[in-house]
């Protein structure tokens, strides 16, 4: 017995994931002593306040308010939607916020690919890495789900060039960049896709790409102008300090990309604390016994030509791409699993379609250990000060 490859499963299974994604990331939160804030959380909360009030995209800078050009509006807005509709404090909101958004996506998997597919590509919602994301108070759930849908669209309207799957696309653009200011980034891509499509002499299809960046660039202009002038800045101070050296921003993301690849526990490449190495080592005999068990070659993973898996790939990698340059012409934090939560959340997902893609009974013993590799994936919540200081006084006691 198992789950079958044929699309028959009951889409109740889906509801059960949510469910525990709901009461996981809850409970952290509420057991947590700042319930997952962090300086950013401070200014999509405050935000939320002022909008609640009616005065509007405000923070509060010393005694004075101002306009809040940080940040875009989309998060703190849904923020205090929520908590205007229901009542609760904003910080709850917040939480609630980054739930509903996963829920949508869950139902929309189930939609587009069938529930076999959703139920194993929706796990994702249950790495160590994405709970830890979606119990804080941050933008990036809502643009890793509104990332997705786009390039989903995307991806239709190269196959159905047309003006109502164009304005469907345009319209999820605008809300990614009301999200993060990071989603400028497809206005890069659709125009390589544009000339792209103006070489296969796909002139219809390049049309629209070219007017989709069009569109999107007016409208972050116009917002940047809009922080300009109410908060005299354009998008929330200087961020820009000259170039940063090659090899150092070259050597960064090859330490995020290996931690995003050791999904068990990240390190900081200074102390090798002992979660970390347990993880490496569970993650290794996980795997090693997941693809011999299974028999799966490298080339399990196909990219058919304009299929959802190759354009989840071109956005993941122009998303890393665009990361890699702006950190050469910014110097913001080291690129950890926040900020490449975009290129991880897109791979992963690759790997699970295509692992779902297979013609194999997903037997119980195989869910099993599936189930225990996400459990594993857990360790990622532990604290990230080095667990063997925690351990000491235990192990004087021996």
């Amino acid at each position: 017995m198992g789950i079958p490859d044929k699309e028959n499963m009951n889409p109740f299974w889906l509801l059960f994931l949510w469910s525990i994604q709901v009461a996981l990331v809850i409970i952290v939160a509420i057991l947590n002593p700042n319930h997952y804030t962090t300086f950013d959380s401070g200014y999509y909360l405050a935000s939320a306040r002022f909008l609640m009030d009616g005065q509007g995209y405000l923070i509060q800078d010393g005694s004075v308010t101002v306009w809040n050009s940080v940040f875009p509006m989309g998060y703190s807005l849904l923020i205090a939607l929520v908590a205007l509709g229901t009542g609760i404090k904003v910080l709850w909101a917040s939480k609630i916020v980054n739930l509903l958004f996963s829920g949508l996506w869950l139902f929309y998997l189930n939609k587009w690919f069938g529930t076999k597919t959703a139920l194993l590509t929706g796990s994702i919602l249950l790495f160590g890495n994405f709970l830890k994301i979606w119990v804080h108070t941050w933008s990036e759930p809502s643009f890793l789900i509104l990332l997705f849908f786009l390039l989903y669209h995307f991806q239709k309207m190269d196959s159905q060039p047309n003006l109502k799957r164009g304005l469907t696309v345009l319209l999820l653009g605008i809300a990614l960049m009301l999200i993060r200011y990071a989603g400028i980034f497809i206005i890069f891509l659709t125009l390589l896709v544009g000339f792209s499509s103006l070489y296969k002499r796909r002139f219809v299809l390049a049309k629209i790409n070219f007017g989709l960046a069009l569109g999107w660039t007016s409208f972050i202009a116009l917002y940047f102008l809009i922080n300009n002038l109410l908060g005299n800045s354009w998008y929330g101070g200087e961020r820009f300090y000259g170039l940063n050296e090659f090899s150092t921003t070259f050597i960064l993301f090859i330490k995020a990309l290996i931690n995003e690849i050791l999904v068990f526990r990240n390190t900081d490449f200074m102390h090798l604390d002992a979660i970390f190495v347990f993880g490496l080592f569970a993650q290794s005999i996980v795997l090693f016994l997941a693809f011999k068990k299974m028999n799966f070659k490298p080339s399990f993973i196909h990219f058919k030509k304009d299929s959802i898996t190759q354009y989840t790939f071109i956005f993941a990698l122009m998303y890393l791409l665009f990361l890699v340059i702006i950190r050469l012409l910014s110097p913001f934090d080291e690129p950890g699993y926040r900020l490449m939560s975009p290129f991880s959340f897109l791979f992963l997902w690759i790997l699970l379609y295509s692992f779902s893609s297979q013609r194999i009974v997903l037997k119980p013993v195989y869910l099993l250990y599936f189930g225990i590799f996400i459990v594993l994936t857990w360790l990622e919540l532990a604290p990230e000060k080095n667990i063997n200081e925690k351990l000491t006084p235990l192990f004087q006691l021996f």
